[in-house]
């Protein structure tokens, strides 16, 4: 019988931890999904403390800012993912920028 460990959480403060860079909105959705993948991968599976989770991921300002967000205290993963991006304009251009153009990229074919 063997018994599978979780990896734990990479911390916060290691130079090697995901960051979120608010000079980079676009990069925001590969960021919730990378930070996403780590927690699954270390048995975080309770939504809120997945939202708690990756907001230390984040600089001083900006874990403040998540938190004050109502999505924040509802511990609904999604929701709070939702309301993340459109309190980030800019990553949604470039999401729904890039579908257009696949999309226009389809029909040329």
């Amino acid at each position: 019988m063997s018994l599978t460990m979780a990896k734990s959480m990479i911390n916060p403060l290691d130079k090697n931890a995901p960051r979120f860079d608010t000079a980079k909105p676009e990069e925001l959705p590969r960021f919730l999904a990378h930070v996403k993948e780590l927690m699954i991968e270390a048995g975080i599976v309770d939504q809120q403390k997945q939202i708690e989770t990756v907001c230390k991921y984040t600089d001083y300002q900006t874990e403040r800012e998540w938190k004050a967000l109502p999505s924040y205290s509802d511990g609904v993963w999604d929701d709070f993912r939702k309301e993340l991006l459109l309190n980030y304009p800019d990553a949604n251009e470039i999401t729904e920028g890039t579908l257009r153009r696949l999309d226009q990229e389809r029909r040329r074919s």
